[in-house]
């Protein structure tokens, strides 16, 4: 039998048949519709989005520079500076001329970018009838916006062009003025630079000249963007103006100012310098100060720097260059080369704004007699400010023709000053930096109010000159057991009487640790700065690196560096028991710092309800 199978193949299936496209042109014209509807509602709603995104933005940095010009107009430093980043470098930056008179400005934020925390801002407002344009820039912090110094992304690339007088470094977005400026530099450079590197910086930092006139060196800008683009969007005139005053100086006399006591002296160092270091026709012109008003914002911008005794005013008024890129990036200038306690005397806010000179640091002279006769023990090293004050208590008494003898006479305020540094002091060793807080100046003036008119005469309401008129009239009728005075009046006073010198007194805490022979004395620090207005910013620091390495000054002002003071001997050269006060005084002196000029003044202890830290105004450069 047989069995016939008839097998099917996997290959031999016919696979089913799959539904066929349709054909009808109308429901393909339906989807694409749909389609392309789809597109534009996106394409608008995103645009939207974005228009009101950059809306708000512009909205909230509109508000930020609304805030900082009200503060920059009525001189709020602690406003103004809620507004910014916190860079040292930056806000020193504010205090540039050009940036108060922009900060003051009424300004309108046109275009807003944000980007990773960061935002920038093109703003326009006028100026002396003309309208400018700027780049800003803003950091999120979490809750606000701040300005800010400069960008991580706006800039681009930083690109180097070579040219016949030398090379021109800038970012990517300034590339199209490449041109311009390269022609602008040939024409104003002078013929004998034989090599010149220009550098517009992305960051508002102050313009400099690294370059020597007529040698090989750098002049960095910012970038035009921040001095202003006019309104076709080109280089303002004012970035110009800057470019050639770096580029080919209007002036070559650097005019000098110094106290009348030190000019012959300081004559001498110019012209050394002059004919050592300084290029070609330049001169230095010292300039005493006797012969200017006595307020120093009424010469300051004429000239290129001054010694003198640095204010907060001078600084936030913007009279003043910030020196710390100066100095930080000067191999010859020797910051490890100043006694620590007067180098803290130059620095504000985080920033260097003088080469401190030579420091004063007062002691107290006392008359030996005074104290024999009152059988009291003379004052020694390690006294305390405990009996200091009954010493000057017991000293103290009426004279019978109406007068007094008073048992401490203070015509400096350092005696103020000392108390509310060493109260309640623990420093066993130098430098010793307290705060002078509230609750040490409170103490001082309490000490003042208890002791005046009592131990010490009131001379709080007298002026400079009455004041000095009052303490010749008191030596001169030896009528003090006790007083303050600077290190260069030992001889004269210890040609009237046996004359003895103490230090400050010690805090209870320092004279129970033992191990301290002085407490804390205050040190009045002076120093050299660069006008802002200097259109020779660089041979100016120049000079005062030099300066800092000579001492032109009184012989009992103590230089600032250790081997200036090694090398002119110093602390050799003073009498005996004066060395021994001062070299006992130092370690653990404290410089009155910049701004602390405003606290514990005459005023305050002649009315306790004066405010005891009144700062000044921001901003406020008055027209003379």
């Amino acid at each position: 039998m047989g069995i016939d199978f008839n097998w099917q193949t996997e290959d031999q299936i016919t696979p089913p048949v799959l539904p066929g496209k349709s054909s009808n042109p109308l429901a393909w014209l339906v989807v694409a519709v749909i389609a392309v509807c789809l597109a534009v509602a996106i394409w608008f709603g995103a645009r939207y989005w974005l228009e009101h995104r950059d809306d708000d933005l512009k909205g909230e940095l509109q508000a930020v520079l609304d805030l900082e010009q009200q503060a920059a107009q009525s001189g709020d430093g602690e406003l103004f500076l809620s507004l910014q980043t916190d860079d040292p470098a930056w806000i020193a930056a504010q205090l540039l001329p050009r940036n108060q008179s922009f900060n003051q400005a009424e300004r309108e934020v046109t275009r807003a970018r944000q980007s990773e925390g960061e935002a920038w801002a093109n703003v326009r407002w006028r100026e002396n009838g003309d309208s400018w344009q700027r780049i800003v820039f803003f950091r999120w912090d979490g809750s606000k916006w701040r300005r800010s110094a400069g960008s991580d992304t706006y800039w681009g690339e930083t690109k180097r062009y070579r040219y016949d007088w030398g090379v021109l470094i800038l970012p990517a977005s300034d590339i199209d003025w490449r041109t311009p400026i390269s022609r602008f530099v040939a024409d104003n450079v002078p013929a004998n630079t034989p090599h010149l590197t220009l550098i517009l910086e992305t960051d508002d930092a102050p313009a400099l000249e690294y370059a020597t006139p007529g040698q090989v060196g750098e002049v960095r800008l910012p970038s035009p963007r921040f001095w202003g683009l006019d309104e076709s969007g080109s280089p303002g005139a004012s970035f110009w103006s800057a470019m050639a005053a770096h580029l080919n100086p209007p002036t070559t006399t650097l005019r000098f100012v110094v106290p009348d006591a030190v000019a012959f002296r300081y004559q001498g160092l110019a012209q050394t310098f002059t004919q050592t270091y300084l290029p070609g026709d330049y001169t230095i012109e010292i300039i005493p100060l006797g012969s200017l008003p006595a307020d120093p914002r009424a010469w300051l911008p004429q000239v290129d720097g001054a010694k003198l005794t640095l204010t907060e005013s001078l600084i936030v008024g913007g009279y003043v260059r910030d020196l710390t890129d100066m100095a930080q990036g000067d191999a010859q200038f020797e910051q490890g080369d100043f006694y620590e306690q007067i180098w803290q005397a130059a620095w504000w806010q985080d920033r260097m704004w003088m080469v401190p000179a030579n420091a004063e640091l007062n002691v107290i002279f006392y008359s030996r007699e005074a104290f024999r006769a009152a059988g009291l023990p003379e004052p020694q090293a390690g006294w305390t400010w405990d009996d200091l004050t009954a010493a000057a208590n017991t000293l103290s008494q009426p004279l019978s023709d109406g007068d007094h003898f008073w048992g401490i006479m203070d015509t400096t305020g350092d005696l103020v000053w000392g108390y509310g540094l060493s109260w309640e002091s623990d420093c066993l060793q130098g430098p010793c930096l307290p705060d002078l807080n509230g609750e040490r100046r409170q103490a001082a003036l309490s000490w003042y109010a208890a002791n005046v008119g009592q131990a010490l005469p009131d001379v709080s309401s007298l002026t400079d000159e009455e004041r000095e008129l009052a303490r010749l009239r008191w030596l001169m009728l030896q009528q003090a057991a006790m007083w303050v005075s600077s290190p260069v009046n030992y001889e004269v006073e210890l040609s009237r009487m046996p004359l003895g010198v103490v230090t400050f007194p010690l805090s209870l805490f320092q004279a129970t640790a033992g191990g301290v022979d002085a407490g804390i004395t205050p040190l009045h620090v002076s120093g050299f700065i660069i006008s802002q207005d200097s259109p020779h910013p660089r041979l100016m620091w120049e000079w005062l690196r030099y300066l800092s390495y000579t001492s032109a000054d009184k012989l009992r002002t103590i230089p600032a560096r250790p081997s200036v003071a090694a090398q002119n001997i110093f602390w050799c050269r003073l009498p005996g028991q004066l060395n021994a006060a001062l070299c006992a005084a130092l370690p653990l002196a404290r410089a009155i710092r910049i701004g602390e000029e405003n606290w514990l003044t005459w005023q305050q202890l002649q009315d306790p309800t004066t405010p005891v830290s009144s700062r000044p105004p921001w901003f406020q450069r008055p027209t003379y």
